[in-house]
């Protein structure tokens, strides 16, 4: 059976993941960085992904900026990976400090001067190989300038010029569960599917990174948000003439938050008509008159709206991909770790996860707060436990597909991508919350034979929550 594509985003084919060279530098870089920094950049940037503004920061303007960019052609040639790999970590701090276009020159003498090295050392063409592994791999996309097929679609999307502050920083905002809100508007963007004609679109593209926003300008009341996100997008769509031409009926909106459209306290003004694209499908009742009753409502329509999986950060999942081990190999019984009730504040409420901890003392059970090696733990587990958290949704569900562990869905209110598509049941378990003490023993009762059949149809249908996947 052939795998349905999200948006199937070209960022090139890697094969397993590559180990980067060592990042010695022999006799250091003469009075700019000595030799004993080089062993410790060589040890940090094993655990690194490229998914930290703080550390690109740090490595733009204490490493490259004042000490190699100076002086690069004699630093690229005395150390040239250690070197190189230095500039790919200051691209994000380029984009967010600078700008969009600077941080693309920056990438692109990166990659020149890497390729230039790859002729005379096999290093460096280590190197860029172990870059198709990571998030490097994936900035051609975030800056534009990839294309991608429409998979013989005829279908033409028009995407709308919102104000700029409501798309800014792709690099940094495609970090993260909310990654979507980046992916979405770079595939139509450099798609053949887009039109610049709008009296030829069958559909009319919003991009604003919502969420990436909330959490950078730490958005956390309605007044601020309408401030810097809803009113300038609701201004600009009222000056649209398409906006209203069919009564929004042809516009495509996308709500990457945990708290589905709610994020947007007068979503009512697009929720009738206009389809969006959720990764939840349940909204909180804040201030609303029903919340006395339930603090949850349906904020998504079956005939019209799509859910689609949470985001995994490209180097992440090929890390997971690399900790996934064959059925036989597994350990762990099953496994989880995150946030719950004794560990975060904003979690005080989430009883399905204080349920959780208190399977910590049986057989085969892994399960507290954050650790290092948590990705381990899940390609070690036959099992994952998604439990809720501060709403239904969570991706702990589509992360466990990229470490071959079965995800037992523990969440009554969770509404699943493509389930219209999919037979859940050959490759997720969906338990009741009230039955958690039941669970142990009913996971302890799996065969050798279920655990390995199980376990092949989860790796078989990875494909579908993986943004980046080439498989037909």
């Amino acid at each position: 059976a052939g795998c349905v594509l999200v948006l199937a985003l070209k960022v090139g084919h890697a094969g397993d993941p590559a180990i980067s060279p060592p990042l010695f530098c022999e006799g250091g870089l003469e009075a700019l960085l000595p030799e004993a920094f080089f062993e410790r950049l060589d040890l940090f940037q094993k655990h690194y992904a490229r998914d930290s503004l703080v550390r690109s920061r740090e490595f733009l303007y204490t490493l490259y900026l004042p000490k190699l960019a100076p002086n690069l052609a004699k630093c690229v040639a005395k150390c040239p990976v250690p070197v190189l790999e230095i500039m790919m970590n200051s691209v994000l701090a380029t984009e967010v400090d600078y700008s969009l276009d600077e941080a693309w020159s920056l990438y692109k003498r990166t990659m020149h001067l890497a390729h230039e090295q790859a002729n005379v050392n096999p290093l460096v063409a280590d190197l860029i190989v172990s870059w198709k592994s990571d998030t490097a791999n994936t900035y051609p996309l975030l800056f534009g300038k990839s294309h991608h097929t429409c998979y013989d679609s005829q279908v033409k999307v028009f995407v709308y010029d919102t104000p700029p502050d409501l798309t800014r920083f792709p690099l940094d905002c495609s970090i993260g569960q909310w990654g979507t809100e980046v992916l979405f508007h770079r595939f139509f963007t450099s798609s053949e599917c887009r039109t610049s004609d709008p009296n030829e679109a069958n559909f009319f593209y919003v991009p604003v990174y919502s969420t990436c926003i909330s959490v950078r300008e730490n958005i956390t009341d309605d007044a601020k948000g309408n401030e810097l996100l809803w009113d300038p997008l609701v201004r600009f769509l009222y000056s649209q003439p398409w906006f209203s031409r069919r009564k929004q009926r042809d516009h495509l909106f996308l709500f990457a938050d945990g708290q589905s459209a709610r994020i947007w306290d007068s979503y009512d003004l697009i929720r009738g008509e206009a389809v969006l694209l959720m990764v939840e499908s349940k909204c909180p009742t804040w201030d609303e008159p029903m919340r006395r009753y339930t603090d949850l409502k349906a904020c998504s329509s079956g005939w019209k709206d799509i859910i689609i999986p949470g985001h995994t950060d490209y180097a992440r999942m090929r890390t997971m991909a690399a900790h996934n081990r064959a059925s036989g190999d597994r350990d762990i019984l099953v496994t989880f770790h995150g946030r719950y009730p004794d560990s975060h504040s904003v979690y005080r409420n989430c009883e399905i996860r204080a349920q959780v901890m208190a399977l910590s003392s049986m057989e085969g059970v892994d399960v507290g707060g954050f650790v290092d090696d948590y990705l381990e733990r899940k390609g070690r587990s036959h099992f994952c436990l998604i439990p809720a958290g501060t709403s239904p949704w969570t991706n702990h569900l589509y992360e466990s597909f990229f470490c071959g562990c079965i995800p037992v869905i523990l969440s009554d209110e969770y509404e699943v991508a493509f389930q219209h598509l999919l037979e859940w049941p050959r490759f997720s378990i969906k338990w009741p919350e009230a039955s958690v003490t039941e669970l142990h023993h009913f996971l302890k009762s799996f065969s050798t034979v279920q655990l390995r059949n199980m376990k092949t149809e989860v790796d078989q249908h990875a494909c579908w929550f993986d943004y980046y996947s080439q498989r037909p």
